[in-house]
């Protein structure tokens, strides 16, 4: 199964979101937007990961202390390709969101559970394959900025169903049940 750490977002934020992206649509000719239900800040990223290991990385993801901070979308980032790009909001959560990040990964890869290697950038894709034109990107940017309070995170599976990805959250952290 292929797995990722995330933080979820509330559906006034990815109401938000959603406004942004549509601006962005507004202004391309092509792009695999993210859908809604699918908006997440990835914190960590595991990849294929064997069913089996599940329970050992529920146990070491419990271990993970969160320290509840504001975060923030803000901006557009885009990330260049050969012929369109990736287009993402800009995260900002200060060193409590880079903590958190980093604490993750660390215990993740000191229990044997590699993590990719990229630098940690904080972002939320909002298309893929996107040729949106600079116009389109600054209307979006210039809306106000999106401030969440984040309190925990969740181990989410990224599965392919009928040619869609579809992103389930397996456990959240703390358990607050």
């Amino acid at each position: 199964m292929r797995l990722f750490v995330a933080v979820r977002f509330a559906d006034p934020v990815k109401d938000a979101i959603l406004e942004r992206a549509r601006i962005v649509r507004e202004h391309a000719t092509k792009g695999t937007f993210t859908t809604p239900e699918n908006y997440h800040l990835t914190l960590a990223f595991l990849g294929e990961t064997a069913f089996a290991d599940l329970t050992a990385l529920k146990i070491v993801l419990a271990s993970v202390r969160v320290v509840p901070f504001d975060f923030t979308l803000s901006g557009i980032l885009r990330f260049e390709r050969a012929d369109d790009a990736v287009v993402s909001l800009r995260g900002e959560g200060g060193s409590a969101l880079t903590d958190l990040a980093a604490g993750i990964r660390a215990v993740l890869e000191g229990e044997g559970f590699p993590c990719d290697p990229k630098p940690f950038v904080p972002h939320l894709t909002i298309a893929r394959g996107c040729d949106a034109t600079a116009l389109g990107l600054a209307a979006a940017a210039a809306l106000p900025p999106i401030t969440t309070r984040v309190e925990g995170f969740s181990l989410m599976s990224s599965d392919r169903e009928f040619g869609a990805l579809v992103y389930r959250p397996l456990c959240t952290f703390p358990d607050r049940s």
